[in-house]
């Protein structure tokens, strides 16, 4: 899903989840034209979670109305989870200008490869510890989430995080619970 901006509440603070990883405490997520409507969703950061807040749905000038289905038809934690670019510090680009980026938004895809090439080294922890808990923010499932943004096997994720949590960038695991 593009997102066409993500917008944070900047009389809001950011709000450090890890070393090194502030997130801004609300955002609001726009998509003009979204399955034939205008979205707005926003996201509040509370207690480490990301949850919406409001949603609002509009309807086009000559487009669908706003149906129950049409509602079900928007995929919330979508916005949600693409809210977290709005702590991206990579450069602006062109409006209207195809691009991709990995891990929520906060990384080009050529330093994910660079990392997944260096394996477990201590940038590629912090990284992993920031996908981690960026995962377990939006209720996704963490290891993963490692395992999609590094294209790595879902073992290889499993030893990453291991190894992100005896580096200490990560919480001890809690028996069937992710830490």
């Amino acid at each position: 899903m593009a997102i066409a901006r993500n917008v944070p509440n900047e009389r809001a603070e950011k709000v450090e989840l890890l070393p090194g990883l502030l997130l801004w405490r609300e955002v609001t997520a726009y998509a003009d034209d979204y399955k034939g409507f205008d979205v707005a969703v926003h996201v509040v950061l509370d207690d480490g979670r990301l949850t919406a807040y409001e949603v609002k749905v509009k309807q086009r000038p000559g487009g669908p109305a706003v149906t129950g289905e049409a509602l079900r038809q928007v995929k919330v934690a979508a916005f949600v989870r693409n809210s977290i670019a709005a702590n991206s510090t990579l450069p602006e680009r062109e409006p209207g200008e195809t691009y991709t980026v990995a891990a929520f938004g906060l990384l080009e895809p050529s330093d994910v490869a660079r990392m997944r090439e260096a394996g477990p080294v201590t940038e590629t922890l912090e990284w992993v510890a920031k996908v981690y808990t960026l995962a377990l923010a939006t209720g996704d499932q963490p290891t993963k989430a490692v395992r999609n943004v590094f294209e790595i096997a879902q073992s290889t994720a499993g030893q990453w995080v291991k190894r992100a949590r005896d580096k200490r960038l990560l919480g001890p695991a809690e028996p069937g619970k992710a830490g």
